[in-house]
């Protein structure tokens, strides 16, 4: 049976950078009811040119990992969660993701006894649950065979890591059973490992510090197996106890004492997400290689989640229609675009991305910088104390981008003109999902062309 993904959903409202919001009276802005609407002039001869473009340099999930004393919470990780698997796109082509992270001592220097053995280790995990839905994508009724490796390369102190970014490891698969093959549910899933790696971690943990552990011990890789493919997963290793990546190591010692040993992930671990994309079986999307390289629309557009696909919308002729609205006030602008809804049921589990951010984009396709930041539009929510993040409708398969006040401050010259906007996932992303757009074609797609309507009324009236 086809996962579907919810009806409706909280965005949670939490902006990434740090800005000042002016007030309605500092931009002019007079937001009418929707009944007064009738009363404003509507704009909508915008014409709107839409591309894809890659650009594998700015939209990248990055991590920065710094090293931790025990018991001190590491705030500067973007993402609690790390993802694993493989699938195959039919339209985007090959995703896998490999994720790394950081097992660490409970308890500091730990009382194991004399010559610890090890019986049995398991590794423990849950696919996480994000605002109630499945961080899952691709075929979940395949089953995957999952490989875990162990980490030879320590995680950097103040390190900025991005999706491109693989960490070494001592290449062995450590898994010795079940499951091998793995399918995501809300249930726990455990593989078995060889007890060699236990009586290492039980040998490098016994009186130890933490620092001196992750010496030793510097972590685990999960990844699908090499060939198989399914989906990609994500499981958070910061959440509640049930929900943290957890080792258990069954073993006894020459003082006859048979127990329990658990490392667990924490928040102040260090995690690392790489994903490789092969695009090479795309029909669509063979071509786009290297940074800054663009697809011409024929119909349509595309965005990826840690890929750096997304779509460019320039609005050719917005300067000569500024010119026309000067001294009005804007009462409503918005940008709408309808996603291909036959693109939402190639997989078994093909969910649309959920949230966008829409960067300002240069002439050299290049995401403009105001200082070292990536500079984006910031929509009307943000105003209203809530996100820069653009949501997901999937009752009308649509993302609205209200950019009301936006419009306001292009009119009375307080924000700069590029005319050309890219549109993204959210480089923070926890799912590597996809959707593809509609472009602005009404010949090909009526009223689920992509559209941008202005609606303003004149100073006094």
């Amino acid at each position: 049976m086809k996962n579907t993904f919810p009806k409706k959903w909280l965005i949670v409202l939490s902006a990434i950078f740090v800005f000042s919001c002016e007030s309605d009276s500092d931009i002019g802005l007079d937001l009418l009811p929707q009944d007064d609407l009738l009363n404003a002039t509507l704009v909508d001869s915008f014409d709107l040119e839409v591309s894809t473009v890659l650009l594998t340099d700015f939209l990248k999930q990055q991590v920065e990992v710094v090293s931790y004393p025990e018991g001190v919470e590491n705030t500067l990780l973007s993402s609690n969660v790390v993802q694993a698997g493989a699938y195959v796109d039919p339209i985007f082509g090959r995703v896998e993701a490999k994720a790394f992270f950081q097992p660490r001592l409970v308890t500091a220097s730990p009382d194991l006894g004399t010559n610890p053995v090890c019986d049995t280790i398991r590794l423990r995990f849950l696919v996480d649950q994000g605002s109630g839905y499945l961080r899952v994508y691709g075929d979940t009724t395949k089953a995957m065979a999952l490989e875990v490796e162990r980490m030879t390369e320590d995680f950097g102190d103040s390190t900025i890591y991005t999706v491109d970014d693989v960490l070494a490891t001592d290449g062995t698969n450590y898994v010795v059973s079940s499951p091998s093959e793995f399918m995501p549910s809300t249930e726990e899933y455990v593989l078995e490992l060889d007890n060699a790696l236990g009586n290492e971690i039980l040998a490098a943990a016994n009186g130890n510090t933490q620092e001196t552990f992750l010496t030793t011990f510097k972590g685990l890789m999960l990844r699908a197996a090499d060939g198989a493919d399914g989906h990609v997963f994500g499981f958070n290793s910061q959440l509640s106890t049930s929900y943290r990546i957890t080792l258990e190591l069954d073993y006894r010692n020459d003082e006859g004492d048979t127990t329990t040993f658990e490392l667990q992930t924490s928040t102040a671990g260090a995690r690392q997400t790489n994903i490789i994309t092969d695009r090479s079986s795309s029909a669509a999307l063979s071509s786009l290689n290297g940074s800054g390289d663009v697809l011409a629309s024929t119909g349509l557009a595309y965005m990826q989640a840690g890929s750096g696909i997304g779509t460019k919308v320039s609005v050719t002729n917005l300067q000569s229609i500024l010119d026309s609205l000067e001294g009005v006030v804007i009462n409503r602008a918005e940008l709408v675009a309808y996603v291909d809804p036959s693109t939402t049921d190639t997989m078994v589990n093909d969910f649309p991305v959920r949230s966008l951010i829409m960067y300002r984009i240069g002439g050299d396709n290049q995401i403009i910088k105001e200082g070292t930041a990536l500079s984006y539009i910031r929509n009307d929510n943000v105003y209203l104390g809530g996100s820069e993040l653009f949501g997901f409708d999937s009752d009308t398969l649509a993302y609205k981008f209200p950019l009301t006040r936006y419009f306001q401050q292009l009119v009375t010259g307080q924000g700069s003109v590029e005319g050309s906007w890219f549109i993204a996932p959210n480089a923070n992303t926890t799912t590597v999902n996809r959707s593809v757009l509609f472009d602005a074609d009404t010949n090909q797609h009526g009223n689920m062309a992509m559209r941008l309507k202005v609606y303003y009324t004149k100073q006094g009236q």
